[in-house]
């Protein structure tokens, strides 16, 4: 099966601080060497990505619509002299300062190793009913954590910041080869950030839209829809927020062993008043982490526990393992004890009440 090569752009993610970059942005692609150093966390990145890659192959034939093409202006912006080596969960330092029409959601991530933003549209299925389709997703990964894969074909691009090193783009291989494709830049020193198109008729000219509007700078304290009593010996390893039209929301915080900033098993918690996951009973599903689809594939045995504290809202929690012959599942207990600690905050459907002292 064909795909983005993302398991190969993110195998080589390191434990340790990095040395001051020597990379040259105009060769990285064509030059950058597997590390063989930290073999094992290679492959369980390549593990998550692999899931990933999967629901973006299941997800491109269909969507059809397509953002308006832009005209792309001349790069202002700076590129970010600070960057961190891994990230506060609980911080967020990413904004857009442009969205292309049609976006009706707004996905954000913040994780130990990467900061997400989704941004997804509306489109009614063949039964009439609305579905929320991805417009692009950008990314961006702490200082010397990731290497582009040499492998893969790209073309250099125009650069994104006022000091010209080029950006690279990769033509999408999924169904779409001239309608998507990825865009890969250096946010900071040795820092990359990647921005995925999923259908558009001039999908560069979007993808260096978006990215010249990216600030990388901010300094945002994460809100929540509910606090929590954080599971003991697990930390709080990534927060996920959804934000629609109508008061529309979903909220996750994920919870892994300690030490582990590269996990493959841990504990989410979340809550929604999605109108598809309230009626079918299951979580929200962020579109931009590996948790996509039925979540079969990632899911211990026991199913989700889902609760249902008011006619509009469902808290779930679950158990997760990506390779479950390899690792014993964490406690069910524990995931028991997190889903019923929940407390929704007063009218959830409203941001402004969401809170920032979530972990109890």
């Amino acid at each position: 099966m064909e795909d983005w090569g993302a398991g190969a752009l993110l195998r080589d993610l390191v434990a340790e601080e990095p040395p001051p970059s020597r990379v040259d942005p105009r060769r990285a692609i064509t030059g950058a060497k597997r590390r063989r150093q930290r073999r094992r966390a290679g492959l369980l990145v390549a593990g998550v990505l692999a899931v990933a890659v999967g629901v973006v192959a299941g997800i491109l034939p269909v969507i059809r619509s397509t953002p308006a093409p832009v005209a792309t202006a001349a790069p202002e912006q700076q590129q970010n002299q600070n960057p961190p080596f891994r990230f506060d969960p609980t911080r967020f330092q990413l904004a857009l300062g442009w969205r292309p029409d049609g976006v009706t959601r707004v996905e954000t991530e913040s994780d130990r190793a990467y900061q997400r933003i989704t941004l997804l549209r509306t489109e009614k299925d063949e039964q009439g009913k609305s579905q929320f389709l991805p417009i692009a997703t950008i990314e961006v990964y702490g200082t010397g954590q990731v290497l582009p894969d040499d492998r893969v074909p790209a073309q250099t691009t125009a650069p994104i910041y006022a000091d010209g090193a080029a950006s690279h783009w990769i033509p999408g291989r999924v169904g779409q080869p001239d309608r998507s494709g990825r865009l890969l830049w250096f946010w900071a020193p040795n820092a990359w950030a990647f921005l995925t198109v999923y259908d558009s008729s001039e999908p560069i000219d979007l993808a260096l839209q978006l990215a010249r509007t990216l600030r990388t700078d901010q300094d945002t304290t994460v809100r929540m829809a509910f606090t929590v009593q954080a599971p003991a010996g697990l930390a709080h390893a990534h927060t996920a927020t959804a934000w629609g039209p109508d008061g529309v929301y979903a909220a996750e915080l994920t919870f892994a062993p300690r030490g582990q900033w590269l996990y493959d098993r841990w504990i989410a918690v979340s809550a929604t008043n999605d109108s598809e996951s309230v009626s079918t009973n299951r979580p929200y599903v962020f579109r931009g982490t590996v948790l996509t689809g039925d979540r079969r594939s990632n899911l211990a045995s026991d199913p989700p526990i889902v609760l249902r504290p008011t006619g509009q809202d469902l808290v779930a929690a679950a158990s997760v393992i990506l390779v479950p012959e390899a690792k014993p599942v964490l406690d069910p207990a524990a995931t028991q004890q997190v889903a019923r600690s929940v407390r929704l905050v007063d009218g959830p459907d409203d941001k402004a009440n969401w809170t920032t002292s979530f972990l109890r």
